[in-house]
């Protein structure tokens, strides 16, 4: 998973507990809200009921006091009550005991009536009595209604209060879980690019210590870490390689140098031993100059030596600097390759190794800087003298790749070159170590096919290295443009 996913699912994951916390919210607050209504209606509804039942107390506490009085007010009481207390009965609605209230309010109004009329007095008595029985049932309802609604009330609140506490408690669980949610999630992330940085870093800090093996970075993961450390542990890989090339590379360029020019001391001071050992005046004899002609010729050798390492140098710093001086034109490749075939014959029969070329192109015209084509022949063929071992077999081939390209190739039996160091050697400083096993002579700078390649790709050429078919020993071959005929 990606640095990108990871901060993206973080994200994702923040809102959606940023969403869920809100709709969990809102929702408690609705549900809050709900239930606070709930116990102000039922607060409301024993309000209204106590109001209504005070009221009705007062309206036949009216009609009781009439009875004894006969006051005309205390019916103008009664009724002006009745109806203030329908009003108050039609804000609550129905009531159990709306049947005794009509009872006795019907049987109060005929008391009123009858108690009126002096003729009908005695029959008063009887609805009097009525009237009591029927006003004490309705108080007596009154009151249990009022207590059972007081107690229904007192339930409905109690579960509210209970519904309310465990909307608390779940919503602060929620939070909390959400809280923790948001912590695991971020402390994911920041594990997730703290720990690799932190690896990465020691790598670095490692490193800056010195090009040690200890220095890649341990890191498997899939992300932009990884391919950082991938990248990085490369790196360090290269620089290893760098390191050990320039290690190497010193020490054949200290005694590139110091071979020649600690022979060179040498012949010198034996030649200025022998000259002051002679007389003045004394004659040279044959045998001083034969002596002093080889210590010169050796010197002149050696100078030689030397001069090429130095050239090889600065080629490889024009190649770098993209400074290559190439003069291409037409020129024949077989006079090139014929010359310097013979020019290692001498040095291929110090080995005794049979050097041939195979030259059946009868037009070898092709584009080219015969100076540095030259100059190739002379490195792969000197190479394959170097590696051939004793009594073996060298052969330079010319012919047609293509229509467009003519290849040359030198063929060795030496050791070969496996497979996984054929691109290598083209480097700077590459050798192939077991190869210099049976290599004689001084030990190259590994330079030169590093410079027959730029050389080549200047050229519009290819270069490279395969096996021999059936044998051991390594071919080199590269190709040139043929030179077109015009017309």
């Amino acid at each position: 998973m990606t640095i990108r996913i990871k901060l993206a699912l973080s994200l994702c994951i923040a809102m959606l507990l940023v969403c869920f916390m809100g709709t969990v919210f809102f929702k408690a607050r609705s549900l809050e809200r709900a239930t606070r209504h709930e116990l102000e209606e039922a607060s409301k509804t024993v309000a209204h009921l106590q109001d209504l039942i005070e009221g009705l107390e007062k309206q036949f506490a009216r009609a009781d006091y009439f009875l004894v009085t006969l006051d005309a007010k205390e019916e103008s009481e009664f009724r002006s009550l009745k109806r203030s207390n329908a009003a108050k009965l039609e804000l609550i609605g129905w009531i159990p005991f709306e049947r005794d209230l009509l009872n006795a309010t019907t049987t109060a109004e005929s008391l009123f009536n009858l108690q009126k009329d002096r003729h009908t007095r005695s029959i008063s008595t009887l609805i009097a009595d009525n009237y009591a029985a029927t006003t004490r049932q309705l108080r007596q309802n009154m009151r249990q209604h009022l207590t059972l609604v007081i107690e229904e009330s007192h339930k409905r609140q109690a579960l509210a209060q209970s519904k309310l506490k465990r909307l608390d408690t779940t919503f602060s669980m929620l939070l909390l879980l959400g809280a923790l949610s948001l912590v695991a999630v971020n402390l994911f992330i920041y594990r997730s690019i703290a720990s690799p940085l932190a690896i990465i870093h020691d790598g670095i800090v490692r490193l800056g210590s010195g090009i040690k093996d200890d220095a890649m970075i341990k890191l498997n993961s899939l992300d932009e870490f990884g391919q950082l450390a991938a990248a990085f542990n490369s790196m360090v890989h290269k620089l290893q390689e760098l390191e050990k090339l320039k290690q190497d590379f010193v020490s054949s360029a200290t005694h590139e140098l110091r071979s020649p020019l600690s022979a060179g001391q040498s012949f010198v001071t034996l030649l200025l031993e022998d000259i002051s050992k002679k007389k003045s005046g004394e004659p040279l004899s044959l045998q001083d100059v034969e002596r002093w002609r080889n210590f010169l010729g050796r010197l002149k050798s050696n100078l030689d030596r030397l001069h090429a390492f130095i050239s090889d140098m600065l080629e490889m710093s024009k190649i770098e600097r993209g400074k290559l001086e190439c003069n291409i034109s037409k020129m024949d490749l077989r006079p090139i390759i014929e010359e310097t075939v013979e020019f290692f014959r001498a040095k291929a029969k110090e080995k005794q190794i049979t050097i041939g070329a195979e030259l059946p192109v009868t037009s070898a015209s092709c584009l080219a800087d015969s100076e540095r084509i030259r100059q190739i022949a002379v490195n792969l063929i000197d190479n394959a003298i170097k590696f051939t071992r004793r009594g073996g077999n060298i052969k330079v081939s010319l012919s047609k790749d293509d229509a467009d390209a003519l290849r040359v190739s030198v063929s060795d039996e030496g050791p070969g070159i496996p497979p996984a160091d054929r691109q290598r050697v083209f480097n700077k400083f590459e050798h192939v170590k077991d190869a210099y096993k049976f290599a004689e002579g001084a030990k190259g700078t590994g330079l030169g096919l590093s410079i027959c390649k730029a050389i080549i790709e200047a050229h519009k050429g290819k270069i490279w290295v395969d096996g021999v078919k059936g044998r051991e020993g390594a071919r080199f071959n590269f190709t040139l443009p043929v030179a077109q005929e015009k017309g």
